[in-house]
């Protein structure tokens, strides 16, 4: 997309920002009446591509739907359907024109998902229309760059709330585990281009001394063949040298630090540039690696042999977000697995996606049976904290507790609890090619 489109296109979402509410036509609004039946329509916004894949969130909303459905507590007076939105390859400001379309033409006006944090401007669109919201399962930046100046992800009030942490917490547990726990002093980082200014925020100011070096690289999708990536990535890696040679020299190559933040493809092409410089890239390889979740949430981030023996030898590791062991997720999973899709601990996008239905629908529900005119954010709070019927609780579970556990969310509407984090360390097995080390809770 060029700067020139893409100004378009931001132009016109704020235009469509400013016209008032369309009624939705008869039959298609959240709450259309049909006899005894008051219709609760949700939006899914979902992704199928190599980095993001939203097919087993997608099978685990319409377990939750499919749950609350047939539940007679709440079937006998709602009945609630799913709208898949396919969001695929597209950008933030067009993903914000699907979900203003969606209010618009079909009367959506709660939607969940998607798996990447490029579904947060959409937020833009839905506080400007009354009771709309928007629960995320993956979304977890602080920021988000945008044309017209960075989205401040972190400030309560809007229509987004997230059922993930923010990275605010994984990069505490990154520079806790280089700096404290291994007792590295000085790091570089190797970053996605576009996320440099997400970097620049994470990092407190106490500890910007120790990461002075942040080097950018062009993303994988930007590249037209792998040759390409390789080449500019070999480019890369030699800058990544150098900053580290000077490290080194000063410091000592045991107390020197690479932290890559990017995705398993992003990785592999920077891993295969640096093996293309041969010997000439020494210092690389005597220093100790460390990644993000993006990386070590992958099975199979590290495909490649020579790279997965790179990885092993400059002990690459990094934290992930990880959803404990309960009741609730050990049902879903057994249930997912009966469709054919595989879910773990570490996978915490189908057990958000469930939980995020359920809070969406409470929330609508409570609302409803308030009498309110609209679905106001603090209703949404209130829910997550225990407030109202909860279909949860139809079921005989206690109140809060879902397939993330019993949590809750913080004033923003971004999950505070549980913020479980599990330190991989990558190896050479192809069938597993990440080893918890440990588990660790960063508050």
């Amino acid at each position: 997309m060029t700067l020139v489109l893409a100004s378009v296109m931001v132009a016109a979402t704020a235009a469509a920002l400013s016209m008032p509410l369309v009624p939705a036509a008869a039959g298609t609004a959240a709450y259309a009446q049909t006899q005894q039946i008051t219709e609760i329509r949700i939006g899914a916004l979902l992704e199928f591509g190599p980095s993001y894949d939203d097919t087993s969130s997608l099978k685990s909303m319409e377990l939750s739907i499919q749950d609350i459905n047939s539940d007679p507590g709440v079937s006998t007076k709602y009945n609630v359907t799913l709208v898949p939105l396919d969001v695929t390859g597209l950008g933030a400001t067009q993903i914000s024109g699907v979900v203003l379309n969606a209010v618009l033409t079909q009367g959506i006006t709660h939607f969940v998902g998607h798996s990447s944090s490029t579904i947060t401007p959409a937020k833009l669109v839905l506080d400007h229309r009354n009771g709309s919201a928007i629960i995320s399962y993956g979304s977890s930046a602080p920021i988000i760059p945008f044309p017209n100046g960075p989205i401040n992800l972190v400030e309560a009030g809007d229509s987004l709330f997230r059922l993930i942490p923010s990275d605010s917490y994984q990069a505490a547990n990154v520079i806790d585990l280089v700096l404290n726990e291994d007792g590295k002093t000085k790091g570089v980082i190797v970053v996605r281009e576009s996320w440099l200014p997400i970097v620049e925020f994470l990092i407190p100011p106490e500890f910007a001394d120790s990461f002075v070096n942040k080097i950018n690289y062009t993303e994988a999708e930007r590249f037209a063949d792998p040759a390409a990536a390789v080449s500019s990535h070999a480019a890369v890696a030699q800058m990544v040298d150098g900053a580290v040679s000077d490290l080194v020299t000063a410091e000592g190559a045991d107390k020197v630090a690479v932290i890559f933040i990017g995705f398993p493809l992003d990785f592999e092409y920077h891993v295969k540039g640096v093996l293309s410089a041969g010997d000439s890239l020494a210092n690389v390889h005597d220093v100790k690696w460390y990644s993000t979740a993006t990386l070590t949430g992958e099975s199979a981030a590290v495909r490649d042999a020579d790279v997965a023996e790179f990885a092993e030898k400059v002990e690459l590791s990094g934290t992930r977000y990880t959803v404990l062991d309960n009741p609730v997720n050990a049902e879903l999973c057994n249930r997912l697995l009966q469709q054919g899709v595989v879910c773990d601990s570490y996978e915490y996008g189908p057990f958000a996606a469930y939980d995020a239905i359920h809070l969406l629908v409470d929330s609508i529900i409570t609302s409803d049976e308030r009498g309110d005119e609209y679905l106001d954010r603090d209703i949404i709070l209130a829910v997550a904290g225990g407030m109202g019927n909860h279909h949860l609780a139809h079921e005989g579970r206690a109140i809060g507790d879902g397939a993330l556990g019993s949590y809750t969310l913080n004033a923003a509407g971004d999950l505070e609890e549980p913020a479980t984090y599990t330190v991989l360390k990558s190896t050479t097995d192809p069938a597993n090619p990440w080893v918890p080390a440990k588990a660790r809770i960063c508050r």
